[in-house]
C-alpha cells in the first residue's frame, strides 16, 4: 500500500507498506419449495439451499408471510388460509456477518363460494331443483334420486328426508363443500279421540294426534277449534270432525269423535224419621225414569243397597244417602237421617208372674229389644230387703231371671218392687223400677 503527501506548495513524500487484507465472500442461497401455488387452508414445504459451497457456518432466518418464522434450514410445512401472493423471505447468515437474502414468491389460490341453496321441503312423490351457485363446476353426492350430479342445478325426487353434498370446483382445482337438506313429508293420518259422554253443563277436553294443523267443525262448545285439544262443552250430543294436516298441507285426513250428552237424573228418598233401636223402618225413594243404577250408603243396617225400598234397621242415628246414576254416568243424591232411640217401649217387664212348676210364667225376667245388656236387675220385698240380685246378662234368657225364691226358700206371694238399669244398642242408658206380684 502506497501513500503519497503534497503540501501546499507541491512538496511531496511517498511512503510503501506491505498490508494483508483477507475477503470473504457472501454466501449464495436458494429456496426450493414442494409447490408454488396452492389452493387456501394448504400447506407447502420449504428448503434451503447453499448454491456455491461455502466452509464457513452458516445461520438461516425465515419469514413465511404466513406469520410464522423459522430458524431452520428445512423449516416445517406452511399453512396459508388467505388467498393472494406471498414473498418468501430466507436471510443466510455466515460467521463472518455476511448475509444473503432469497425472495421465493408463492401464489395462494381463492375457494370456491359455493352454496347448495336453502333446505326445501316437499310432499312424498313431488321433485324439486336444486341449486348450486359459487363455483365453476359441481358434484353432487348422494346420487340417488339426482337427475345429475355433475351439474349445478339437478332435479331431486326422495322418498325419504335426505342431505344431498355438492363440492364446487375453481378452474385452479381449489374446492369448498356445501350441503342442502330435501325435508320429504309424509303421508300422516289425524286420530280423534274414543267416543266420550259428559253430564250438562259439564266439559271434556278433546285430543287429536297423528299430523300437525287441526280444524274441528262445529265449532260450537269448543274453546278453540284451531288447536289439537281444545276443550268441549256442548250442550247437546254432537259429532266433532276434526281436520289434520302436516304444516305444508300435503295431506289431509278427517276423523270423528261423538260427544254424548246426558241430563242429570232426579232422585227423591223418604223424608227423616224416628225409630226405636232394635225395630225398623223402610226406605222409599222415586227417582226419574233414566236412572240405570241405585246406591244406598253407609250400607250398614239395610236389607240392600242396590234396591230403591231396602229395609233399615241402623242400631245408632244414621244418615243413608241414595245415588242414581244414568247410562251417562250422571248422578243426583238425596238423603233420609234415621233417628234411632231407646226408652220403655223397648223393654217388657211383666207385672206378675207364678212361680208354681207348671211350666207357665215361673220365672220373671226382662224382655224386649234393641237391649245390648241388663246391666242389673234387683228386687226388694216390702221392707226393702234384696231378694233377688242379678248383673250383666242378656234380654230374654229365662236362665237369668228370678223363680220367685230367696236363699233357695220359695218366698209367699206378696207384691215386690224391682230397680233395673239396661243398656241399648245404641249405647244410651235406661233406668227402670215397678212393682211385681208374686202368684202361688
Amino acid at each position: 500500500v502506497t501513500l503519497t503527501a503534497t503540501t501546499e506548495f507541491g512538496c511531496n513524500e511517498t511512503i510503501t507498506r506491505p498490508a494483508y487484507i483477507i475477503v470473504n465472500r457472501s454466501p449464495v442461497a436458494g429456496i426450493t419449495s414442494s409447490v408454488d401455488s396452492i389452493c387456501v387452508n394448504n400447506s407447502i414445504t420449504f428448503a434451503g439451499v447453499i448454491l456455491q459451497p461455502d466452509t464457513l457456518a452458516l445461520a438461516w432466518k425465515w419469514d413465511f408471510a404466513n406469520g410464522q418464522t423459522s430458524i431452520s434450514q428445512n423449516p416445517p410445512p406452511q399453512l396459508y388460509n388467505q388467498a393472494g401472493t406471498f414473498n418468501v423471505l430466507l436471510y443466510v447468515t455466515n460467521s463472518v456477518g455476511c448475509v444473503d437474502t432469497v425472495v421465493h414468491p408463492v401464489y395462494i389460490q381463492p375457494l370456491p363460494m359455493t352454496e347448495a341453496g336453502i333446505n326445501p321441503d316437499i310432499c312424498l312423490g313431488q321433485s324439486i331443483q336444486l341449486n348450486a351457485t359459487g363455483a365453476v363446476t359441481y358434484q353432487w353426492s348422494p346420487a340417488i334420486n339426482l337427475s345429475c350430479t355433475n351439474c349445478a342445478n339437478p332435479v331431486a325426487n326422495p322418498s325419504v328426508t335426505t342431505k344431498y353434498y355438492v363440492t364446487g370446483f375453481t378452474t385452479f382445482g381449489c374446492s369448498l363443500r356445501d350441503s342442502v337438506t330435501v325435508n320429504v313429508i309424509q303421508p300422516s293420518q289425524v286420530v280423534a279421540p274414543k267416543n266420550d259422554s259428559l253430564c250438562i253443563g259439564e266439559r271434556v277436553q278433546l285430543i287429536a294426534t297423528g299430523t300437525e294443523v287441526y280444524t274441528w267443525t262445529p265449532a260450537d262448545g269448543l274453546s278453540n277449534p284451531n288447536i289439537a285439544n281444545p276443550m268441549a262443552s256442548p250442550t247437546t250430543t254432537t259429532t266433532y270432525t276434526v281436520t289434520g294436516s302436516d304444516i305444508k298441507g300435503c295431506f289431509v285426513t278427517t276423523d270423528t269423535v261423538r260427544i254424548s250428552v246426558f241430563p242429570y237424573p232426579s232422585v227423591q228418598t223418604s223424608r227423616d224419621t224416628t225409630i226405636q233401636v232394635g225395630f225398623f223402618t223402610q226406605l222409599h225413594s222415586t227417582f226419574s225414569s233414566d236412572v240405570q243404577s241405585i246406591l244406598w250408603s253407609p250400607n250398614v243396617g239395610l236389607s240392600c243397597t242396590t234396591c230403591p225400598n231396602p229395609v233399615a234397621s241402623p242400631t245408632v242415628n244414621t244418615t243413608y244417602t241414595i245415588t242414581v246414576k244414568n247410562r251417562g254416568g250422571c248422578s243426583a243424591t238425596d238423603a233420609v237421617t234415621i233417628f234411632v232411640v231407646c226408652n220403655d217401649n223397648n223393654l217388657f217387664m211383666p207385672n206378675t208372674f207364678s212361680p208354681n212348676g207348671d211350666g207357665m210364667n215361673d220365672v220373671l225376667y226382662p224382655r224386649g229389644r234393641g237391649i245390648n245388656v241388663i246391666r242389673s236387675l234387683r228386687i226388694f220385698n216390702r221392707w226393702g230387703q234384696i231378694v233377688f240380685e242379678k248383673k250383666n246378662f242378656n234380654a230374654n234368657d229365662p236362665s237369668a231371671g228370678w223363680d220367685g225364691t230367696f236363699k233357695g226358700v220359695k218366698l209367699s206371694p206378696d207384691v215386690y218392687v224391682y230397680m233395673m238399669d239396661l243398656s241399648c244398642e245404641n249405647n244410651s242408658i235406661i233406668t227402670r223400677k215397678g212393682d211385681i206380684t208374686l202368684i202361688r
